[in-house]
């Protein structure tokens, strides 16, 4: 920790402790030089459009799925439902399961089209007849039967998405990636000589409002974790208020120890107000978050999930506390590819609620 005065942000008058966050590396600072979509050629990177550049000149170009009918249109009417038969998005999207490194990157308009069948309730209950054990179900038919207040809550926020895209469709690109660290990778921690990173830490904001950084998603091991049904806490909220989050619940695996989820893209519609049981739907909101040459918002968001420690004093345990180091490095590690645009990471207690976590252990963790 850089030191343990106290210091005063004269910019925006509020307190903190360590450096400051000006000297946190921020991506709009230097953004990731991406290879054009037509230049890739992972076999683990699906995409579900063709080929598109960013052109900030013209931000309502949108881009066209790779795949698509072209003597269907979209309507809507008093006998018709937009989106859920929606032209752009006649294939399905590629899961992204346990083990690989795979990606997929499609339009905020074939998202809308998935999420409008979610809330149809029109995806399978089974798989080939057995109900799946590692992926969650997609459909909304949960969340739309009576519960609490807060599920109510999350509803507002869920069907103001839907508004705002009826009225005017966004025009992005997003992209889902599951990374699974090989076991070569693992670093030899009793030889390592890095030293701890600079932090930064206050108390006076959310992690979704530290725009530019890599911002944590404290997941479940199923992605959404309870954001379905009754839950909403830190995942439950964040996927809520940024609703094309949701796709990840259709597309990932559950997560192993050594596993992760990279949501890019995702835009904020809500603002909120509240957490858990007091949480409450506030404004519509409008996400200015600039955008890569991919066309995607520079919101970068890591589903990272921590051990439920039933017994806390698990976790002092050599084995407990390498699980969470080698689950943290999975998350942060820098790519060769992203070494010259690294940036920071927004995050706050892992785990530390309902998951008992020790606060200062993770701290060190991170």
């Amino acid at each position: 920790m850089a030191d343990g005065q106290l210091k005063i942000n004269e910019t925006v008058d509020k307190i903190f402790h360590g450096v400051s966050l000006t000297d946190i590396p921020n991506l709009f600072q230097t953004p990731p030089t991406l290879k054009d979509m037509q230049d890739m050629h992972d076999v683990g990177h699906t995409f579900m459009i063709k080929p598109f550049k960013y052109d900030p000149s013209n931000p309502n170009r949108e881009p066209e799925p790779i795949h698509g009918v072209g003597n269907y249109w979209d309507i809507w009417n008093d006998d018709h439902v937009r989106l859920p038969c929606s032209p752009c998005n006649v294939t399905p999207p590629p899961l992204l399961r346990i083990e690989t490194n795979r990606s997929v990157t499609m339009s905020q308009r074939q998202a809308a089209s998935l999420l409008a069948c979610a809330f149809f309730c029109l995806f399978p209950h089974q798989f080939n007849g057995q109900t799946s054990q590692t992926y969650q179900s997609f459909n909304f038919i949960h969340l739309l039967q009576s519960g609490s207040p807060w599920k109510l809550e999350k509803l507002k926020c869920i069907l103001h998405y839907f508004r705002r895209i009826s009225e005017d469709m966004s025009k992005g690109v997003l992209t889902f990636r599951r990374f699974a660290l090989p076991a070569v990778w693992k670093p030899n921690w009793i030889e390592s000589h890095a030293p701890l990173c600079k932090i930064h830490l206050r108390k006076d904001t959310t992690i979704e409002d530290m725009y530019g950084l890599l911002q944590v998603d404290f997941a479940n091991e199923f992605i959404g974790g309870g954001v379905m049904n009754e839950g909403i806490v830190q995942e439950e909220i964040r996927f809520t208020i940024c609703t094309e989050m949701l796709i990840s619940v259709l597309v990932c695996e559950v997560m192993l120890p050594n596993e992760c989820i990279f949501l890019i893209g995702c835009e904020q519609y809500t603002t909120y107000s509240g957490y858990a049981t007091t949480f409450k739907a506030k404004d519509n909101f409008f996400d200015k978050t600039p955008k890569d040459s991919w066309g995607r918002k520079l919101s970068h968001v890591v589903a990272m999930d921590a051990i439920n420690y039933l017994n806390p004093l698990d976790q002092y345990t050599i084995e407990c506390m390498s699980r969470e180091l080698i689950k943290a490095y999975t998350c942060f590690r820098i790519p060769k590819s992203m070494e010259k645009s690294m940036f920071g990471i927004a995050t706050g207690n892992w785990g530390c609620g309902a998951f008992n976590g020790d606060r200062q252990l993770k701290g060190m963790n991170y």
